[in-house]
C-alpha cells in the first residue's frame, strides 16, 4: 500500500491500515531499536511505544518528508530519550546498568568458532556504543539499516556532505577503537 493510501485510511479510522503500517515497519524499527538499546525486551517495549506514540501523532504528518523518514526520526527520539533516561537513573542510583545485553547468536557447530564470534561482535557492538552520538546514529542507519546518504541525512536533519563526514569519522573511530584487537 502507498503511504498516501496508508495515511488516508489510517485518518478515516481504518484500523487495518494502521495494522498494515506497523507489520509493513516494526521489523526495520526493531532492528533499529535493537541497535541503540542492545536489548530485546526494551526494544520490543519500545518499537510498541514507538507506534503508540505514531498513532497520535498521525495528525500531525503533513506529508513534507517520506512516511519511513517521520516513522524512523520518531523512532530514533525515542531510543535517544530512553538511553538519556537510563543514563540519569544510573548517575542517580550509583548502579551501571548493563550497556550491552549480547544478541542472539546464530546456531554454529563450533562452539569455539561460537565464541570466537560473539567475542568479536561484542567489541564491536562496544566500540559502536562509544563512538559520538550522531556518528553512531549515522553508522547504524547506513550499516545495519541500509538507508541511503539521503534518507540518513533527512532522519538526521542535515545535509548528506555531513552525514558522509559523520559515516567517515566513525569508520576511523572504529578502526582506531578496534585496531589493538585487529593486530595491527
Amino acid at each position: 500500500m502507498q503511504n498516501q493510501q496508508w495515511m488516508e485510511k489510517i485518518a478515516g479510522g481504518d484500523h487495518r491500515a494502521f495494522r498494515q503500517l506497523y507489520e509493513h515497519y516494526a521489523p526495520a524499527i526493531y532492528r533499529l531499536c535493537l541497535r541503540f538499546l542492545n536489548n530485546r525486551s526494551e526494544a520490543e517495549d519500545a518499537v510498541q511505544d514507538i507506534f503508540v506514540k505514531i498513532h497520535h501523532s498521525l495528525p500531525e504528518f503533513k506529508g513534507r518528508s517520506k512516511l519511513a523518514t517521520w516513522i524512523y526520526r520518531i523512532s530514533v527520539n525515542h531510543c535517544l530519550n530512553l538511553k538519556r533516561k537510563r543514563r540519569l537513573a544510573s548517575f542517580l542510583s550509583l548502579e551501571f546498568l548493563d550497556a550491552l545485553n549480547s544478541s542472539p547468536a546464530e546456531a554454529t557447530p563450533d562452539p569455539h568458532q561460537a565464541l570466537e564470534k560473539d567475542e568479536s561482535e561484542n567489541l564491536v557492538r562496544q566500540a559502536i556504543q562509544k563512538l559520538p552520538g550522531r556518528q553512531r546514529l549515522a553508522l547504524i542507519l547506513s550499516r545495519y539499516e541500509g538507508k541511503s546518504y539521503q534518507e540518513i541525512a533527512e532522519v538526521m536533519a542535515c545535509s548528506v556532505p555531513a552525514v558522509e563526514s559523520c559515516l567517515h569519522h566513525a569508520k576511523k573511530n572504529l578502526a582506531a577503537a578496534l585496531k589493538k584487537y585487529l593486530g595491527k
